[in-house]
């Protein structure tokens, strides 16, 4: 598919205007026709289609993804009923529980890594996404920990696509990346310090299934509130109860 939206036919211009809408928290007809670079009069006729088909709803002059997207997510592999988020979700909760700090699951997708899930510590601090949102890996300890398990040629690909910087402590060097990598596959945890978000820090352990890391199971706290040493054990574990559960329903059929 070209990148050129004014090349897209219309069901890629609808595809490409949800995509713009649901980066945001509502958009008028003019700022989301600039967004999604087509003409209004395009786009106000594609936006009365997606509201028609409930995909959009209008609230006063502005419109915004439904809750309709929910439901058709929950046929992706890792968010169906039973599948990776599920299953997931009570060793998250542990985490949580047991440490205070906030939870995430992920997985990768192109360079980025993927939030199915997160439960947010009561706090003042900000992480940079939430469940559905994109955030480039090598910012991330969740992403590290799932790109420690990638091929060699994988890592490289998303090194030749350029690594991207959210603070000034983001490790952009595929040298010093690599050199994080083979410590990760060594413990089995993976760390990034106010590499995505100033003022917080953040392990995860990966889900590993046969090798490979399916997913990563991430805390984040404040960067004044040191992790206590047993939090690295609560990762593991949920990591590795998850990465059990989640082969047994693979070949139980339970999940696709």
């Amino acid at each position: 598919m070209t990148t050129d939206p004014a090349g897209f036919g219309a069901v890629e211009k609808a595809l490409h205007l949800l995509d713009v809408l649901g980066r945001s928290s509502g958009l008028g007809l003019s700022e989301a026709a600039a967004r999604s670079e087509v003409p209004k009069t395009t786009c106000l006729r594609l936006l009365r289609s997606l509201e028609a088909q409930g995909f959009v709803v209008r609230v006063g002059k502005r419109y915004r993804v439904s809750w309709r997207l929910l439901e058709v997510g929950r046929g992706a592999p890792f968010c169906e009923p039973g599948g990776l988020r599920d299953i997931a979700q009570p060793y998250l909760c542990e985490v949580h529980q047991a440490s205070g700090w906030s939870v995430s699951l992920a997985v990768l997708d192109g360079t980025d890594v993927l939030y199915l899930s997160r439960i947010h510590r009561s706090s003042s601090f900000t992480l940079p996404g939430g469940s559905g949102a994109r955030v480039p890996a090598t910012c991330t300890a969740i992403g590290k920990a799932i790109l420690a398990f990638e091929p060699e040629e994988r890592r490289r690909e998303v090194f030749d696509h350029g690594t991207r910087s959210l603070t000034p402590y983001s490790i952009t060097s595929p040298k010093v990346l690599d050199q994080q990598f083979t410590e990760i596959r060594a413990v089995g945890l993976a760390r990034d310090r106010e590499e995505s978000a100033v003022g917080v820090v953040c392990m995860a352990a990966p889900v590993l299934h046969r090798g490979r890391a399916v997913a990563a199971i991430s805390a984040s706290g404040r960067v004044e509130r040191p992790a206590t040493r047993s939090l690295d054990g609560l990762l593991r574990k949920a990591a590795a109860a998850t990465a059990s559960d989640f082969a047994g329903a693979r070949w139980g059929g339970g999940a696709r």
